[in-house]
């Protein structure tokens, strides 16, 4: 199924990474994606989609470009219709949204309804070109606020939120019913979000305190007390594995400095991850220095927190 992601447009890379995680990215634009799903697949667990449409067709931005397309296609709503055109953040057409979508609904044969539509057309203007389709999903942040961290029984400063741990973890391309570790648990909010993606996640954290806090958030999760840098588990045991490391000034490490931490910590990320999966590795440093002695693809993306704190994402494949 061949559709137009409108992404939401926080990060420049990131949405695209995470696309390329549950489906197969086939062009992309700022704030915008084309791509191919499978023909069922649920676009809500997408973290930053705003929006998709099954597509119908893309021209140049221009009025008499859009108008010969939407007249090639001699379309017919199935039921009352309305027609909506965004311009995104790298739009550079003159065009006006209004003067679009007068045009396009004009085209279009059925009944107009602005107040009760069964049936959205949509178009998206960026990069000087026009994408056009149906709309069949429009994104429910609040679900995402409703699972902050300040809501859950045991709380921890720092800690990262859900939107960004959901687009974690599709970046890793997990699947319901395959298992994923998080070897710095914490609070609990990557299992979380594995939780509700049928995930089974297991999660381990050296501080007792934050395992014991990572189980009353996800009663539901295998979460233990364990070091990180000698994993109990068996060689090539996980599906995927999606961890944020220690990094903060109240961070318990058992390692000689932060540097060895990571790097064995990378080094055992490698050994129980099943060969050809990925992992997604979380820090505030870059550390493709450390994955390289373990792993031959690797990618760094950046996600700004705020001006004291910018998470680097390291996405290794064994």
């Amino acid at each position: 199924m061949k559709v137009i992601i409108h992404l939401s447009g926080e990060n420049p890379e990131l949405p695209f990474a995470e696309i390329e995680g549950r489906g197969k990215l086939i062009s992309r634009f700022t704030q915008l994606a084309i791509a191919d799903f499978p023909e069922n697949f649920e676009f809500s667990i997408l973290a930053y989609a705003h929006s998709a449409l099954y597509y119908i067709g893309e021209c140049e931005a221009s009025e008499s470009a859009i108008h010969k397309l939407i007249s090639k296609k001699s379309l017919k709503s199935p039921g009352p219709f309305v027609v909506r055109v965004k311009a995104v953040q790298g739009c550079k057409s003159g065009t006006t949204t209004p003067e679009i979508e007068r045009m396009i609904g004009s085209l279009i044969k059925g009944d107009v309804s602005l107040s009760s539509p069964s049936v959205e057309y949509r178009g998206v203007l960026t990069d000087n070109r026009f994408f056009f389709g149906v709309l069949i999903y429009r994104a429910n942040y609040s679900l995402y606020s409703s699972r902050k961290p300040g809501n859950r029984p045991f709380f921890h400063p720092g800690v990262m939120m859900p939107k960004f741990a959901r687009g974690l973890i599709n970046i890793s391309g997990l699947k319901s019913g395959e298992k994923m570790l998080d070897p710095f648990s914490g609070t609990g909010g990557i299992l979380i979000e594995a939780t509700l993606l049928g995930i089974k996640a297991i999660g381990t954290d050296a501080d007792p305190v934050m395992s014991r806090g990572s189980k009353i958030n996800c009663s539901d999760t295998d979460v233990c007390s364990a070091d990180a840098l000698t994993l109990p588990f068996k060689d090539n045991s996980f599906e995927g594995v999606v961890t944020d490391l220690p990094y903060g000034q109240s961070s318990r490490i058992r390692a000689p400095d932060k540097n060895n931490l990571y790097l064995s910590a990378i080094s055992e990320i490698s050994r129980v991850l099943i060969p050809g999966r990925k992992g997604v590795i979380v820090s505030n440093c870059e550390l493709t220095w450390a994955a390289s002695n373990f792993f031959d693809d690797f990618a760094l993306y950046e996600h700004r927190v705020h001006k004291s704190l910018t998470r680097r994402v390291l996405v290794v494949q064994k």
